[in-house]
């Protein structure tokens, strides 16, 4: 029934239950407009109009923080291109539709003066928001603003006295009583909660272009118990399904003794920009709270099965990925020209044909090749007319060993890289494999940090003396622990 939408500041295709239905209903919708500060998205791929909005640091304006303080933001970056503010956007189109009188504004604090006026209104349903000193603030008062709470002409905390915005100045307590909700029977057994990871945030439009934020995970996955795993079948990075009765998901599948038996954790970053099916919130149903219309997002049913592809991948390429059952998406911060080549992780479940493995590389002036058909290993490496790399390609039944990391340095190397080295994918002088980044502040890998503890390092602090791990914003502190107790056992 909604024929136009306007959406901004948010991406609800990514963010709101039944996700896939969402979806498919902006797609019917005659009208979608999408005000956004990047360029690609899930919404924005429902859009018929894309507006250039302002992003955090580029804003000017007034923000309030929890702790009802009120404080002028300044922007410290210059908005790009023909971004505009969203106050701005928003007065343009009602001017144009006829409406110019009842938007009249030119500046922010005109919007910050009218809204601390109709907090008037507040008061007469017995509310303290009081921002009514502010109504008359002229454009060069509204520059020197400094922080304060409001109410701007009263107490400094609120309910301080003991007395409550009812009409008797009691506090009033709603009873909530926990839904009656529980695994479907056989056919959804798991309990499947969803939040987040260190390294992200929200749906990645913005962390999702620094490659070294996925290197210490860089794939969507689904958490649970080590005995979960071996009930139903699963093998520690390898894949599983997860199945709602809404919808579903392919992801990769990770071990914790820390979740509860007959629970699952998958984290809500990863959108179709970044894996072909990681959208958590394509399982989770429409079921909200009564009293705050919150989506129940921790707690989903769901059934999990186990997903055996006939063979593993690596593909750098600038190219969209091909259509393939699984791939992951990370960018490559080495490459200098915008970031043009990605690195994606594949997995799928039909035969390869010599055809396609050549549709998936860009044309090139020089091929490197290395064929197996006996093992189904094969590997491609395009070339420009200098030598430079422009794509790799690796596939084998298992996945195919190289150094990802080195690879993506050779796309913004002009050396001349010797080609048995960029077959290999390592280089000649490879050394010893580290593991994965624990540290990402500073890229410490585990096994620098084992060594570490190997040498004496007892405590999170002695770790960081060592090797720097934990020193900054100590987001991987809790990792470090628990590589002290395992390397203490």
């Amino acid at each position: 029934q909604v024929k136009a939408v306007w959406i901004m500041a948010t991406n609800p295709v990514d963010s709101l239950p039944e996700a896939d239905r969402v979806r498919h209903a902006l797609m019917a919708c005659d009208t979608v407009v999408v005000s956004d500060c990047v360029a690609s998205g899930d919404t924005l791929a429902c859009a018929d109009i894309r507006l250039p909005a302002l992003g955090w640091g580029e804003k000017s304006g007034m923000v309030t923080n929890s702790e009802r303080c009120v404080s002028r933001q300044r922007p410290f970056v210059k908005a790009p291109g023909d971004a505009r503010a969203d106050w701005w956007i928003i007065s343009e189109v009602a001017r144009r539709m006829g409406y110019s009188s009842a938007f009249p504004y030119q500046h922010e604090h005109q919007i910050f003066a009218e809204y601390s006026a109709l907090t008037a209104l507040a008061g007469r349903f017995g509310k303290r928001l009081d921002m009514t000193a502010a109504a008359d603030l002229s454009a060069d008062q509204y520059e020197q603003w400094q922080p304060q709470q409001w109410p701007l002409q009263g107490e400094p905390r609120c309910f301080g006295d003991g007395h409550f915005a009812t009409p008797d100045g009691r506090a009033r307590f709603v009873v909530c009583e926990n839904p009656n909700v529980h695994r479907i029977g056989d056919a959804f057994p798991i309990i499947l909660n969803s939040g987040r990871i260190r390294d992200q945030w929200h749906t990645m439009t913005r962390t999702g272009r620094a490659g070294r934020l996925f290197a210490h995970l860089s794939e969507p996955f689904a958490a649970l118990h080590p005995n979960d795993i071996e009930r139903y079948r699963l093998k520690e990075g390898g894949f599983v399904r997860l199945a709602s009765k809404v919808g579903d998901a392919l992801v990769r599948v990770t071990s914790d003794a820390g979740q509860r038996p007959g629970t699952a954790f998958m984290p809500m970053h990863w959108t179709d920009q970044f894996s072909r099916r990681a959208r958590v919130d394509a399982l989770v149903p429409a079921r909200l709270d009564p009293h705050s219309g919150q989506p129940a997002f921790k707690h989903t049913p769901v059934n999990v099965s186990d997903w055996q592809p006939r063979w593993h991948g690596w593909l750098f390429t600038a190219a969209p990925p091909p259509a393939v059952e699984y791939w992951a998406r990370v960018p490559v911060d080495a490459f200098l020209q915008a970031g043009q080549v990605q690195r994606y992780r594949l997995a799928g479940d039909a035969d390869l044909t010599e055809q396609q493995l050549h549709d998936w590389l860009p044309d090139a002036a020089q091929w490197l090749a290395l064929n197996d058909p006996a093992t189904g290993h094969f590997r491609r490496a395009a070339l420009d007319s200098e030598g430079r790399l422009l794509a790799w390609l690796a596939i084998g039944d298992e996945l195919p060993l190289c150094d990802v990391e080195w690879l993506a340095n050779c796309f913004a190397d002009e050396a001349d890289t010797p080609h048995l080295a960029l077959l290999a994918g390592q280089p000649v002088d490879a050394g010893p494999d580290l593991g994965p980044v624990i540290c990402s502040c500073f890229q410490v890998r585990e096994k620098t940090i084992q060594a570490a503890v190997e040498e004496g390092a007892d405590s999170v602090e002695a770790i960081g003396k060592g090797c720097q791990a934990g020193t900054n914003c100590g987001s991987c502190i809790p990792e470090l622990r628990g590589l002290l107790e395992s390397c203490s056992v």
